[in-house]
């Protein structure tokens, strides 16, 4: 896929696009309810769509178990604060350590997220990140099935620091600065140069 090709999907109004979706019942809400202080939450692609608005309209965020949202929200251009400034934003991103979609190791064909249904090459996140490190903590091995919303909270956020006084609530943290999304995929334009066959190569 190249570069102008995934702009122009992730820009496409007309077509079954969840953000734009995401935003006319914003806009809805705003206007039945001017007064109104509205912060926004989801779980998986809900999280990453309530950090996307959040960024596009200056909202507090809670997002939990959220898939890197670093990406579009640069594919679609929408307004990136310099770093400091980014990580004072109310953008908040919830997750544990065995959740793959979460952490952003759902990437290439070898990937369980792949044999999965998913095709997920974002990790980054915008905004700041609290991690609950359930695989140090707890033992647990890193599965898709672990990314379940009940999971999270009944597992999780509920017994956290109540079984073991030991375990300390982790500390709201920005993304690495390291962070690289796509880090498989090699992006091209029409006007990329591309691998030329070999002219003696094609000789009979």
């Amino acid at each position: 896929c190249n570069i102008t090709c995934l702009q122009d999907a992730l820009n496409d109004e007309a077509a079954d696009n969840y953000f734009f979706a995401a935003a006319q019942i914003f806009m809805d809400v705003v206007a039945r309810y001017p007064e109104a202080n509205i912060v926004l939450t989801g779980h998986s692609l809900g999280g990453a769509l309530a950090a996307l608005l959040g960024l596009t309209f200056g909202l507090p965020v809670v997002a939990f178990e959220a898939p890197g949202d670093k990406l579009a929200a640069r594919r679609m251009h929408l307004p990136l604060p310099p770093p400091p400034t980014m990580e004072r934003l109310p953008l908040f991103h919830v997750g544990h350590t065995a959740d793959p979609v979460f952490m952003g190791v759902c990437s290439g064909r070898t990937s369980s997220c792949y044999y999965g249904g998913y095709a997920l090459e974002s990790q980054c996140h915008n905004g700041r990140r609290l991690v609950f490190d359930v695989v140090g903590r707890r033992g647990w091995r890193m599965d898709l099935r672990h990314h379940r919303i009940n999971e999270v909270i009944y597992l999780v956020l509920e017994p956290w620091g109540k079984i073991d006084p030991d375990d300390v609530f982790p500390a709201l943290e920005p993304e690495d600065s390291e962070c690289v999304d796509c880090g498989l995929w090699q992006f091209v334009d029409e006007n990329t140069p591309q691998h030329q066959p070999d002219p003696e190569a094609s000789q009979e």
